[in-house]
């Protein structure tokens, strides 16, 4: 793991910063969904890919170490998945759906409706 793939390595978002910890401390109360958004180059999509490795780890950390942390960096995690951002999202074929559509997701990595 890179040391410095976590969450301490954010900057500049105090507000996101406080609202990830407090998940953190407590998983509990991660509602359904959340969303990062805002402009190109605030480290959204840096804070929510380290949330996510910390919150799949084994151990709570990120330590890389860990079966769960080294799915997630070989981007093979069953409960992470990134799909390509230059693309819209289709629905897909009924019958072997293709990559990255609403039906593969339901038929190859959602192991349950």
């Amino acid at each position: 793991m890179n040391p410095n793939f976590n969450i301490q390595q954010i900057e500049g978002q105090e507000n996101a910063l406080r609202y990830i910890q407090y998940y953190l401390k407590d998983p509990g109360k991660i509602p359904p969904l959340l969303i990062f958004h805002g402009p190109e180059g605030t480290g959204k999509w840096s804070l929510a890919e380290r949330f996510s490795n910390q919150i799949l780890c084994l151990n709570k950390t990120g330590c890389g170490q860990c079966e769960s942390c080294k799915l997630f960096f070989l981007n093979q995690h069953p409960d992470y998945i990134v799909f390509p951002s230059d693309t819209r999202i289709a629905i897909g074929e009924e019958k072997d759906p293709a990559e990255f559509t609403v039906r593969w997701l339901l038929s190859k990595r959602i192991p349950y409706r």
